[in-house]
C-alpha cells in the first residue's frame, strides 16, 4: 500500500481491530470493539470506539481509507461505501478486501459474523453507487474452496479458539511471505478476474 500513501496525507483505517495495517503513528483507526481501541490508543495510536457511519468526518477529509475484511460483516454495507464516497478527496484511495462467490458461503463464513461473500458484479455496482471506481484488484484471502478444510477450522474455531488463533498467526505470517513474491495488481478485465478468485483486494479511486 505504501505506493498510495501521499507524504502528510490523511489516512483512516475502519474495523482495524487490534492489528491495523496502515502506518500506527499517521492514521485514524475505527473500530466497535472498545477492547482494541483502548489497546491501540494505550500503545499512542488515534483510535476511535466507532462505526465508520457514526464519526461523522468532514467532506472529503481522508486522502486514502481502507477497510479489511470488514464489509462483509455490515449489514448496510452500501451505506458504508457511501459514507467512504463522501469522507474521500477526490482522487483518494479506498483500498479493502472482501470473500468472492455466494456459492461459498457456509457455516465458517456464519460464525466468523459473515452477513454476505460477494458476486463480482454486485460489488461492482455497490461501489459505482458509492462514486468509487475500481484501479486496481489482487487475488486475497486464506481459505480455500474445500469445505472439508473449512469444517476442520471451523472445529478449532469454536471448540478452542485461543488455539484456533495461534495456529493462523503461524499461518497468517508464512502465507504473506509466500504472497510477496506472487502478489500483482491487475489493472484490467475486473469482472472476469473477480469472477474466478474466492477473496479480492480491491483498490479503488474517488
Amino acid at each position: 500500500m505504501r505506493k498510495f500513501i501521499k507524504p502528510k496525507g490523511r489516512l483512516l483505517e475502519f474495523g482495524s481491530g487490534a492489528r491495523p495495517r496502515l502506518p500506527f503513528f499517521a492514521s485514524v483507526f475505527l473500530d466497535i470493539n472498545g477492547e482494541a481501541t483502548n489497546r491501540l490508543k494505550g500503545l499512542g495510536a488515534n483510535a476511535i470506539k466507532s462505526s465508520l457511519e457514526s464519526a461523522s468526518f468532514p467532506d472529503q477529509y481522508f486522502d486514502l481509507v481502507c477497510g479489511f475484511d470488514v464489509l462483509e460483516h455490515i449489514q448496510n454495507d452500501q451505506r458504508a461505501l457511501n459514507e467512504v464516497g463522501r469522507i474521500l478527496k477526490s482522487k483518494g484511495k479506498f483500498i479493502f478486501s472482501v470473500p468472492l462467490q455466494k456459492s461459498l458461503y457456509n457455516g465458517f463464513d456464519k460464525t466468523c459474523g459473515h452477513t454476505r461473500r460477494y458476486e463480482a458484479k454486485e460489488l461492482i455496482e455497490k461501489l459505482s453507487r458509492a462514486k468509487l471506481k475500481i484501479i486496481a484488484i489482487s487475488e486475497h484471502g486464506l481459505r480455500t474452496k474445500s469445505q472439508f478444510i473449512d469444517k476442520i477450522g471451523l472445529f478449532f474455531l469454536t471448540r478452542a479458539p485461543g488455539l484456533s488463533i495461534k495456529f493462523s498467526d503461524i499461518f497468517y505470517s508464512l502465507s504473506l511471505k509466500i504472497a510477496k513474491k506472487k502478489v500483482r495488481l491487475i489493472k484490467t478485465n475486473f469482472l472476469e478476474k473477480m469472477s474466478k478468485m474466492h477473496g479480492v483486494l480491491v483498490v479503488t479511486e474517488k
